[in-house]
């Protein structure tokens, strides 16, 4: 068994580190905010007072937090996971951040003699309870290699996108995808409402037709009861927003859906709705549509 660091205890990073506990492996953690650690280390975790702690002679060092710039702090910073590096110990980043600051990072990492995996991960916090997200890692082949018995302990799938920064694109991608698509779920369900048909039944037919997808099938339970727990927010897909727009500008892509869709994200969180699952947008295009 395996002897793993886990820096970040978000919504995520709690059942992941779990998981991995659960399959036998030690796992410590460490979070910002020390109280987050609290129910992993009911399931078997043991919390780090540091990240240097956490991070000193293990095998492998994951990393799961909400910015380039916390990405940055915790493996480049005082006291971070470079200052306490062995050699051949692979970190492998899950955030969801630029391809220039998992460059920087890379470099640092390599500097001191560890290997670096970009290994962001597509799913919800359901899916992560349950081991069954998806994980898109690119970075060496060896280090991917060694690390894919624990990527089977988080994930259902697994893809392996080279030894670059691909797998940053693709989850970029993902998740541009996902944005514009619940874009045009609030916009279509207004419509169908302000025509006189019940939220249920509009969810229902467009749940049962061509257009239904496994995130459409997700979130139609809780849109049917007007809930909007955050299971990924606003202000975080806004983020990963500006990051498919820069990254588009960088490599001369046109994404006008997904320029319009941000700014859609940026107006509900104006109105005060950052902090609410991304799928409040279907509820902030209601009330601008008069409901």
């Amino acid at each position: 068994m395996a002897k793993v660091a886990w820096i970040g205890m978000g919504n995520m990073g709690v059942p992941m580190s779990i998981n991995l506990a659960k399959a036998g492996h030690s796992v410590s953690v460490w979070n910002r905010t020390a109280s987050k650690c609290d129910p992993a280390v009911a399931e078997g975790c043991v919390q780090a007072s540091s990240i240097a702690e956490a991070a000193k002679g293990a095998d492998f060092v994951f990393t799961m937090v909400a910015d380039s710039q916390a990405l940055i702090d915790v493996i480049l910073g005082e006291g971070g996971v470079c200052s306490v590096m062995s050699p051949g110990q692979v970190v492998i980043d899950m955030s969801t951040v630029s391809i220039e600051s998992s460059k920087e990072c890379n470099d640092g990492i390599n500097a001191n003699g560890g290997e670096f995996l970009r290994a962001p991960c597509s799913g919800s916090t359901v899916l992560a309870k349950a081991g069954t997200l998806t994980v898109l890692c690119s970075g060496p082949q060896t280090a991917y290699d060694k690390t894919l018995p624990l990527f089977e302990k988080l994930s259902a799938k697994q893809f392996y996108l080279g030894d670059g920064d691909g797998a940053r694109a693709m989850k970029l991608g993902l998740n541009m995808m996902i944005a514009t698509s619940l874009q045009m779920l609030a916009e279509s369900l207004t419509l169908c409402e302000k025509a006189g048909i019940e939220r249920s039944v509009a969810l229902d037919v467009i749940g049962g037709s061509v257009l239904a997808s496994p995130l459409i099938s997700y979130k139609i339970p809780p849109l049917k009861e007007s809930k909007y727990d955050p299971a990924f927010s606003t202000r975080l897909m806004a983020k990963d927003l500006d990051l498919a727009l820069s990254t588009g500008k960088q490599l001369g892509v046109f994404v006008p859906a997904t320029a319009l869709t941000k700014q859609m994200f940026e107006s509900s969180i104006a109105k005060g709705n950052a902090e609410k699952d991304f799928s409040y947008l279907v509820k902030f295009v209601e009330e601008m549509s008069g409901m």
